[in-house]
C-alpha cells in the first residue's frame, strides 16, 4: 500500500508543499543547506529552523528505519 494523494501547496504563505514520494535524503540534504546559507541573511526578529525526524526519512539503517529489527 501507498499514499496516491497528489501533492498540495499550504500554510498561513503557501509556504510548504505537502506531498507522498517526495526524496526525503534529498529534502533533507537542501533543507540544510537553505538553512545554512540563511545564516547570512539580516532577518532580525525571525528564527530559521529545519526538523528532521529519526526514522525511514533519515536513514534506513537508523533503530527504528525500514532496516531495523
Amino acid at each position: 500500500m501507498y499514499d496516491t494523494q497528489d501533492a498540495v501547496i499550504g500554510g498561513l504563505m503557501d509556504e510548504f508543499i505537502f506531498g507522498p514520494r517526495l526524496d526525503n535524503l534529498m529534502m533533507s540534504y537542501t533543507s540544510i543547506m537553505a538553512l545554512v546559507q540563511s545564516l547570512g541573511s539580516k532577518n532580525s526578529g525571525t528564527i530559521s529552523m529545519v526538523a528532521l525526524f529519526d526514522d525511514e526519512e533519515v536513514g534506513s539503517a537508523s533503530a527504528y528505519g525500514a532496516g531495523s529489527k
